[in-house]
């Protein structure tokens, strides 16, 4: 973990160059589409450390991917364990750049959708 200088598992921060120039995919980046304030900074960076560590969740990964159960909401939300589109949402509603909903219910592609749809960020860009 950057952040914390030791091996984590779970959420943890990760140096972005590096793990691009090694990654085998397609990579895009979002820009916001107003500057983020020191003080919406300072949420994000308070609700980032707070949960670092926090265990991966698999099968709440999975489940967002069942489209049934995100058009009913039946995925129940655990923040006890997170999956990375899960992260991101609640990391956006604690900077108050995203409405309190049900954060397991993203995907990672349907959370880039309706964060271009509702105006906070441009469509993304490949850069990789």
């Amino acid at each position: 973990c950057a952040i914390r200088g030791v091996r984590l598992d779970g959420v943890q921060a990760q140096r972005i160059a590096p793990r691009i120039a090694v990654y085998n995919g397609r990579v895009y980046r979002l820009r916001p589409r107003k500057p983020v304030t020191f003080d919406v900074g300072a949420k994000l960076s308070a609700y980032v450390t707070s949960e670092l560590g926090t265990p991966y969740d698999t099968l709440q990964a999975g489940l967002a991917g069942t489209w049934w159960l995100r058009m009913f909401e039946r995925n129940g939300q655990d923040d006890s364990k997170m999956f990375c589109s899960e992260f991101v949402d609640l990391a956006l509603e604690a900077m108050g750049w995203m409405p309190d909903d049900n954060a397991s219910i993203w995907t990672p592609a349907a959370l880039v959708r309706r964060l271009v749809w509702i105006g906070r960020y441009f469509p993304a860009e490949r850069i990789k």
